[in-house]
């Protein structure tokens, strides 16, 4: 499938209204938040499979890379981790080249880019701020978006306590349109560390969770302590050939064990699969 054909295919679940804000998925953790003067990527700059997770297809990384619609003037990048299933320093190094977006990350993610190439001449678009676990998050508009900024534990590193956190680990809230996206990353943890990050029901009219974390009853408990959500997604579904029935099948099984826990959660599962906010 070439690129035309791609985004003949895509424009099937983008809405036809022009005020309309959609919300997609990329691969994995990626979305694309596409407002009608606004857009916000979000664990998108992935180009190669990593640990049995999805990667952006060619066709729609190219487009990506290229600001091709549906990916054109993205405003702001967001990565929670530098996890190689979240985040690739060459992906985002390629896209800054032929885009003017804002990239925010954490720092070691932003010490991949550093590394990556030191005289990268990024230092005016990479924002790195760091809130600290006093009960204050971070709100900062960023090339006209407004973000909010907490540090959360990464998954099974609740031992690593709060410092790691603040070094390893963002969770992000999207204000566009007058509607609010956050995204989790990665985080599974505790009311009392989700507090600390100064969350406590927090509004937010999507909340993007981790698959695995949403079966885990501890932080299920967590999660409904800590956020006052209207509608719930699920992420991070492991890479699936489509043409394998067995596979197919335990994605099948997955989703209909999820939707008994959150019957009404949205569960994305191919590339460029959107929702109408």
């Amino acid at each position: 499938m070439n690129k035309k054909q791609l985004f003949a295919a895509g424009a099937i679940f983008l809405s036809s209204a022009a005020s309309a804000t959609e919300l997609c998925l990329l691969a994995n953790n990626g979305f694309l938040i596409k407002g009608e003067n606004k857009s916000v990527v979000l664990d998108a700059m992935v180009k190669k499979s990593m640990y049995g997770y999805p990667a952006l297809s060619n066709e729609v990384y190219d487009l990506l890379i290229e600001g091709s619609a549906p990916f054109d003037d993205i405003d702001v990048a967001l990565t929670t981790h530098n996890h190689l299933d979240h985040f690739q320093a060459d992906a985002l190094l390629e896209h800054a080249q032929r885009n003017k977006t804002v990239y925010v990350l954490p720092p070691q993610a932003k010490a991949d880019i550093d590394a990556a190439a030191a005289d990268h001449g990024l230092a005016d678009r990479l924002v790195t701020e760091v809130p600290t676990h006093n009960g204050k998050a971070v709100k900062r508009r960023i090339n006209g978006v407004d973000i909010t900024i907490y540090s959360v534990n990464h998954g099974g590193r609740e031992a690593e306590g709060v410092e790691q956190a603040e070094k390893n680990h963002s969770v992000y809230k999207v204000e566009i349109d007058g509607a609010s996206f956050t995204h989790l990353g990665d985080a599974k943890t505790t009311v009392g560390l989700l507090s600390l990050a100064g969350i406590a029901k927090t509004k937010t009219n999507y909340l993007l969770v981790p698959y695995f974390s949403a079966k885990n009853p501890e932080f299920v408990h967590a999660l409904k302590q800590a956020w006052d959500f209207d509608n719930l997604v699920l992420m991070h579904i492991a890479q699936v050939d489509w043409e394998d029935p067995k596979q197919v099948a335990e994605l099948d099984k997955t989703i209909l064990s999820l939707k008994e826990i959150f019957p009404k959660a949205w569960i994305p599962v191919k590339e460029m699969e959107c929702r109408t906010i």
